[in-house]
C-alpha cells in the first residue's frame, strides 16, 4: 500500500534530523578517541560530510551500502581561519580544491562509514596543521677548515693517480 506524500516528506525530515544527530554523536566520539591537541579541531564544526557508496572489500555487502565518506571544508566561508591562513590554504593546497574553494577528502579504506569518517577527519587535521605550519629557512653553513683540508687532500692524491697512470702508459 502507498503511502501519502506528506507522511514520507515528514518521514524524510525525521530521518533527516536524526542523521544530522547521528552525525553530531558520532563527530564527539571521533573528538574523544582521537586526543589529538591540534589547534584545528575548532575547525570540525564546519565541515560537511557525505557517505556514498565505495568499491573493494566486501562482498556484496559494498554495494547496498554507503560507506565511501566525503569530507567537503568551503575555505572562503571559514569563521574560524584568518585571512592570510586562508590565502596559505588556498595557495599550498591548489591541487585539492575545486574552483569554488572547496577542500574535498575522501576516505574509504573502512568497512563501515564511522571509521571512513574518522580516518577522514584524521587526514583533514593533519593536511591543514602540515599547511598551516611554517616552513624554517635553511642556514647556510660554511664548510669547516678541516672538511676543506681534506677535500683538497683527495683532490690531490686524485690529481697524482691519474698523473702517474699518464706515466706509466708513455714509457711503454
Amino acid at each position: 500500500m502507498e503511502q501519502p506524500a506528506c507522511r514520507t516528506l515528514a518521514g524524510r525530515e525525521k530521518e533527516q534530523e536524526w542523521l544530522s544527530f547521528l552525525a553530531l554523536f558520532i563527530l564527539v566520539v571521533i573528538l574523544k578517541t582521537m586526543k589529538s591537541n591540534n589547534i584545528y579541531t575548532n575547525l570540525l564544526p564546519e565541515l560537511t560530510f557525505k557517505a556514498t557508496t565505495s568499491g573493494g572489500k566486501g562482498g556484496q555487502h559494498v554495494n547496498k551500502v554507503a560507506s565511501r565518506i566525503e569530507l567537503y571544508f568551503d575555505i572562503h566561508s571559514s569563521a574560524h581561519l584568518s585571512e592570510e591562513e586562508k590565502s596559505i590554504l588556498l595557495r599550498k593546497l591548489e591541487g585539492r580544491i575545486n574552483n569554488e574553494g572547496v577542500l574535498r577528502i575522501t576516505s574509504s579504506e573502512g568497512r563501515s562509514q564511522h571509521d571512513n569518517k574518522e580516518t577522514a577527519i584524521r587526514k583533514f587535521l593533519e593536511l591543514i596543521s602540515k599547511s598551516l605550519t611554517p616552513v624554517k629557512p635553511r642556514k647556510k653553513t660554511k664548510p669547516s677548515a678541516e672538511s676543506k683540508e681534506k677535500r683538497l687532500r683527495q683532490k690531490k692524491n686524485l690529481s697524482e693517480k691519474k698523473r702517474s697512470r699518464i706515466k706509466n702508459v708513455s714509457e711503454q
